[in-house]
Formats: C-alpha cells, structure tokens, sequence
C-alpha cells in the first residue's frame, strides 16, 4: 500500500479579530486597519528604508570578505574560495553557503547573513559577471518611461 501524503487544508480566520491574531504569528494584512503585519521580530521595509542602510550594510560586506581574504589566505593572492571551487566546482561554494543558511535559520545571527551575501559576491566575481558590459538584472526588464 503507498503512503499518500496527507493534503494540508488551510484554514483562513473570517473574523478581523482572528485574522489580526493569525497575522502576528505569521505575517499578513491586517485588514481592518490595511497595515501589513509581520511575525514578532521582523520589521517592514521600504525602499527608503533599504536606501538608508545600503551603506551600511555594503561597509559590513567589504569588511567581511577583507577579513576573510586575510583569514583564509593559503599562498599570495590564493585564498580558500579558489581553493574549494578548484576541488569542488560550483558546488563547494553552494554547500557553504547553505550551511550559513541553516545557520541562520537556527540562530537568526547577522554575522551569517553578512557571510551568505559575502559569498553571494564571491560568486558573481567567480562566474565573471563583474566583467560583463550589459548586466542581466530584473530592472533590465522595466519599462522605464
């Protein structure tokens, strides 16, 4: 006999009360008031938002992969990343930033996030997108009138 996996039927509150109440757990609109609420912890953004702290977070980048080219640097100019696409390809970049994920994950700490958008830039540098004249970006696709 297989197993069939059991179909999770999802039950939305109709009531504003109950439906403000699901949304503190986990994210949605509010509708009485039309304000989106967020689970406990999280903070909403906007583009102004993420404009005021760009800098600073492209600073804790710059900072991180300096760190690390220093930290893990085997042979001048060779570093650990060149060290684990040689032995690995593509996918000993990929494993380590999923371990930071899940490390995230378990431990919501900002040193990992730092780590996985480190490594997210190794990658476009390691891939040669840094080299490219045109850059294949969702804003490409706008129509900018």
């Amino acid at each position: 006999m297989k197993n069939k996996k059991k179909q999770i039927k999802r039950e939305y509150p109709t009531d504003t009360i109950t439906k403000l109440q699901w949304t503190k757990e986990i994210g949605g609109v509010d509708l009485k008031s039309n304000k989106i609420v967020l689970p406990d912890g999280l903070l909403a953004t906007n583009v102004k938002d993420k404009l005021k702290y760009f800098n600073i977070f492209t600073k804790l980048i710059k900072d991180q992969f300096v760190f690390g080219g220093k930290k893990y640097e085997l042979l001048p100019g060779i570093e650990s990343t060149d060290i684990l696409t040689l032995s690995w390809g593509l996918e000993g970049l990929l494993w380590t930033i999923n371990k930071y994920l899940f490390r995230f994950k378990n431990f919501h700490r900002e040193k990992d996030l730092l780590k996985i958008a480190t490594y997210m830039y190794i990658l476009w540098l390691k891939y040669g997108f840094h080299l490219e004249e045109k850059h294949d970006t969702d804003t490409n696709k706008v129509d900018k009138k």
